[in-house]
């Protein structure tokens, strides 16, 4: 099926099962066509395109990696692991590799002009972790997966992992009231997540992951108070509203 056709389905798809979600267990009260929502919908239909991209640098990268180390290597054992070992392996090593990335993100300043485009979103909904920069967007890419493309995970496994962490990835950005006490330090939720986007950057530097909480518990980073949710959202510094100025505007800044 041509790609341009699966992510139309694909957002119609998940625009119709967020909008029913957010409207029935919404966090903030908001228009479904909120401010910049066009703005996002371009960036979801680019990051369709850049994704690809990505995938397939990240596996050129990967086999010029084990051709440099060593042709020969034989990683069959890991192919032959049960379907649900390499399935937590994965999560684990794309996981770590995703915090780390992500931190970098946020603590260089160069870095930080990419992924503050990501942050300038001042309403918080499913089709919000579509807005990164094509620059962020492979950044992250290559720590998540050149990794796992070395290591001949099956294409079943990796298949199920795309899946995942893509519906994972909106569900944590939606608009939802959801309150989960115990297993939000375990994975990854919207009430953690929007923390994450806070105006404040003493506390947007915090809860890196985008599955598993327990990393940014491990190394610091956690952060979730249980007695108010999160209602600032955005950057300090004034963006463009438009894609291309968004995108040719980091490389403008002094």
């Amino acid at each position: 099926m041509n790609n341009l056709l699966v992510a139309l389905i694909s957002f119609i798809g998940l625009g119709l099962t967020f909008s029913l979600l957010e409207k029935q267990f919404y966090l903030h009260r908001q228009k479904v066509n909120r401010f910049q929502w066009q703005l996002d919908t371009i960036y979801y239909f680019t990051g369709y395109v850049i994704n690809k991209f990505g995938i397939w640098l990240c596996l050129s990268l990967a086999i010029l990696i084990k051709y440099q180390i060593n042709p020969e290597i034989s990683l069959n054992w890991i192919t032959q692991q049960s379907l649900f070992f390499q399935l937590i392996e994965i999560l684990i090593l794309s996981e770590l590799g995703y915090y780390f990335a992500h931190r970098l993100l946020h603590q260089i300043p160069f870095l930080w002009r990419f992924h503050a485009i990501h942050h300038s979103a001042e309403k918080m909904d499913w089709l919000t972790t579509t807005r990164v920069h094509p620059v962020d967007q492979l950044f992250t890419k290559f720590f998540q997966l050149v990794p796992l493309l070395c290591l001949d995970f099956s294409p079943k496994a990796m298949g199920i992992y795309f899946l995942w962490s893509s519906a994972i990835a909106f569900f944590i950005h939606a608009n939802l009231r959801i309150k989960l006490p115990i297993l939000r330090r375990i994975i990854v939720t919207p009430e953690t997540h929007h923390w994450h986007h806070n105006r404040n950057r003493a506390l947007s530097n915090t809860n890196f992951s985008a599955q598993l909480a327990c990393i940014d518990w491990l190394f610091g980073t956690y952060y979730c108070p249980q007695t108010k949710h999160q209602d600032h959202y955005g950057i300090s510094e004034r963006l463009p509203n438009t894609y291309l100025k968004q995108v040719f505007y980091p490389f403008g800044k002094a």
